[in-house]
């Protein structure tokens, strides 16, 4: 889809709404950067600030995440916040739960379709994850951590798979910070992500599933006797 140049009265809204469509129709798609400010401002015609207002507007819907010193990125596809909302009034346990369907069904579809290419992201985006320090704050290793999920769920190549869990992922990096700040809750370990990438690259989807399934049960349990 070709950009046009903003011709509206209300330049924040339209340049929003333009946006909005690049998401909607898949040429900016979740985990992507989108193109820079000063990009944007030129193929729409407008000033850098009102891109930025519109920027802004996407990211406090949650379509948007601005990252410092590293740009805009893509992080669902569609919003809807009353739903959303309602979903995060839900227990932990409940989000976890429905987390840990959408990754066991990803993981198994990877085994059966994975590429090469796809193999490589996953192991790249495992090793830039490592493990919460001191070092990191609990923020960026919560965008790590959900950032190697979504590689997993994007090897699935199942189009509705992707855009369902991209629709969900502002709640599950929550749900993963969430458990990450509680000391109390056992937290899956590198090693239990690292077997869910290992059985994906021998192709073996029982494996892969279980591996995702194990990855969040003991929390899980955890939260139960909670």
């Amino acid at each position: 889809m070709a950009i046009s140049q903003i011709r509206r009265t209300s330049l924040v809204a339209a340049v929003t709404e333009q946006m909005q469509t690049q998401i909607r129709e898949g040429h900016w798609t979740p985990g992507h950067r989108i193109p820079t400010e000063t990009q944007l401002a030129e193929s729409f015609g407008v000033g850098r600030n009102t891109v930025r207002e519109a920027v802004r507007a996407l990211a406090h819907d949650g379509l948007l995440e601005v990252r410092q010193g590293s740009g805009t990125y893509v992080k669902a596809v569609r919003h809807d916040r009353t739903f959303l909302e309602r979903i995060e009034r839900a227990a932990l346990r409940d989000q976890v739960e429905v987390r840990q369907a959408l990754e066991v069904e990803a993981a198994r579809l990877a085994a059966r379709r994975r590429t090469a290419d796809d193999l490589a992201s996953m192991r790249e985006a495992l090793s830039v994850r490592g493990t919460w320090s001191d070092e990191a704050t609990l923020k960026d290793f919560v965008e790590r951590d959900a950032r190697f999920h979504l590689k997993v769920v994007e090897a699935s190549h199942n189009s509705a798979l992707v855009q369902l869990y991209s629709y969900f992922r502002a709640n599950i990096q929550k749900t993963i910070e969430a458990s990450e700040s509680k000391p109390e809750l056992p937290q899956p370990a590198h090693a239990a992500h690292e077997a869910v990438v290992d059985a994906i690259e021998l192709r073996d989807p029982d494996a892969a599933a279980k591996a995702a399934q194990e990855l969040l049960a003991s929390l899980l349990e955890a939260l139960a006797d909670g």
